[in-house]
């Protein structure tokens, strides 16, 4: 029997079987392109989710334990960084609001060489009991008495900070404001020193104004 007697139509078949292999090169194209635009979204939304909530969220540690002081006992030299590292990480953070507590700190050093301010006269404070969050309310007795320890033991004649609105409505701000208020009320602050705040309505222009305690009981009974 001859090639050309056969009884199928070899012709056909060959367009069928193209037909079929581009068809098919198009089908996993566009399957491959549909799953990778979904893998790109997905993670997307999963970043998304993280930077808005799960970096948020609390761990067990010193804040939801109430532990001032925590011991961590281990068995080897590196079972501290592979099993307690984020615990360990998390417990010596200060003034980590937002994740950026190294970068506020090295901010304010440069900042005050910017501004001439000698290094030896630069005082951080880290207490737990004063969270960097706009959520903490700051006792104000415990601000009030760092203060007051740094009056007396710099022997300062001025003070300068924030009013009651704390300038930019910053609750940390306006904490500062009634612990010094709390210092001139009880009359812990000698007559000799003055008081200069930082008027919330002038926050473009910056203007400092010297108060009294007159003033200050008017700020508390507005406020009140």
């Amino acid at each position: 029997m001859l090639l050309d007697d056969s009884p199928y139509d070899l012709g056909l078949l060959y367009k069928l079987y193209v037909r079929f292999v581009a068809d098919s090169f198009v089908y996993f194209r566009n399957f491959a392109l549909y799953i990778t635009l979904w893998f790109v979204g997905y993670l997307l939304v999963c970043c998304v989710v993280y930077r808005r909530y799960a970096r948020r969220l609390q761990t067990r540690t010193r804040g939801a334990l109430g532990a001032k002081r925590v011991l961590i006992v281990v068995a080897h030299p590196d079972d501290e960084c592979m099993f307690f590292g984020p615990t360990i990480f998390r417990l010596c953070e200060q003034g980590n609001h937002e994740g950026k507590g190294r970068i506020r700190q090295k901010e304010l050093w440069d900042a005050c060489l910017e501004l001439g301010v000698p290094q030896q006269n630069i005082c951080l404070i880290m207490d737990t009991r004063l969270p960097d969050d706009p959520k903490a309310q700051w006792p104000v007795p415990v601000v009030a008495k760092l203060i007051h320890h740094s009056l007396e033991t710099l022997d300062i004649d001025t003070l300068l900070t924030f009013d009651r609105g704390g300038v930019s409505s910053h609750s940390n701000h306006s904490a500062v404001f009634y612990a010094v208020a709390y210092i001139f009320v009880e009359k812990i602050m000698p007559k000799s020193k003055y008081l200069y705040v930082v008027l919330s309505r002038y926050m473009v222009i910056n203007t400092l104004r010297r108060i009294s305690l007159a003033d200050i009981e008017l700020e508390l009974e507005v406020d009140d």
